[in-house]
């Protein structure tokens, strides 16, 4: 089919479509969208087209699933970093240059650091937030990114205004999922570790979930972690082996590089 990219005004490199057909197309708002199951892929945009119309030129080409597609979306619409430091920043990184997820979809907070705040909503697009703890409410799934120390306050900071579906991921090293049903109450809640070379896109990374996430929910975590780099969902236990091996083991590397220099 036609390239799209050869349409478009400030359209991002199109990759091939990762889902083989038959799937269902619908048409919102300007996008274009196929689902198969539970994985919806945006297949172009006509906010970077030039217009609603400018899809519609696409249609039939787009039938034979030959399709070209702007970025996956995931089944989440809102999604609400806590922590702004590296391992956050890494994360939304991905997110937005996979377009796993509009630019204006993604929040971030922490406690006291403006200028980082700013800085990544220069850099990414994103929304920061301070003061409003309402936004809480709003969103599908809360990241929790901050330094291990910090976890108790940030969870009693937080745990009044999170909605009773909302789920929430960590990336916080050595915190039990226990931890955050205690803290936060019973809802969805997984727990991973990415290491160092997410900020480069290669992340190797363990994920655990408890019994309240759903399939759907687990997907879509699984779908953000894969902008990072490589995720295998493990037992709870296991997880301190996978950090230890993929969060040292690069650090090994380094180390033996910078020796050879």
């Amino acid at each position: 089919m036609t390239d799209p990219r050869e349409h478009g005004r400030g359209c991002k490199p199109c990759i091939p479509l990762p889902i083989e057909p038959p799937f269902e197309l619908s048409w919102k708002h300007g996008r274009i969208f196929c689902v198969k199951e539970d994985v919806k892929v945006v297949l172009l945009d006509a906010a970077n087209l030039g217009g609603t119309a400018e899809t519609e030129r696409f249609r039939p080409e787009l039938q034979d699933g030959s399709a070209f597609y702007m970025g996956r979306m995931l089944e989440m619409e809102k999604i609400l970093f806590v922590g702004a430091g590296q391992m956050a920043e890494a994360i939304i990184a991905g997110i937005v240059n996979k377009r796993v997820l509009y630019e204006e979809n993604v929040f971030v907070m922490n406690r006291s650091d403006t200028e980082r705040l700013d800085e990544l909503e220069a850099r990414y697009g994103i929304t920061k937030v301070c003061e409003d703890r309402d936004c809480f409410k709003n969103v599908d799934l809360v990241v929790l990114a901050t330094k291990p120390k910090d976890i108790e306050k940030v969870m009693e900071d937080i745990a009044p205004y999170i909605g009773e579906d909302t789920a929430v991921l960590s990336v916080i090293a050595g915190i039990s999922i226990d931890t955050f049903e205690r803290g936060l109450g019973a809802r969805p809640i997984a727990r991973s570790m990415p290491n160092t070379s997410a900020t480069i896109g290669k992340s190797a990374s363990g994920i655990a979930f408890n019994d309240a996430v759903s399939d759907r929910m687990r997907q879509s975590i699984l779908s953000l972690l894969s902008a990072i780099g490589i995720v295998k969902v493990v037992a709870e236990d296991d997880l301190h082996a996978v950090t230890a091996l993929s969060g040292s083991g690069p650090a090994y590397i380094y180390y033996l590089v910078e020796a050879l220099e």
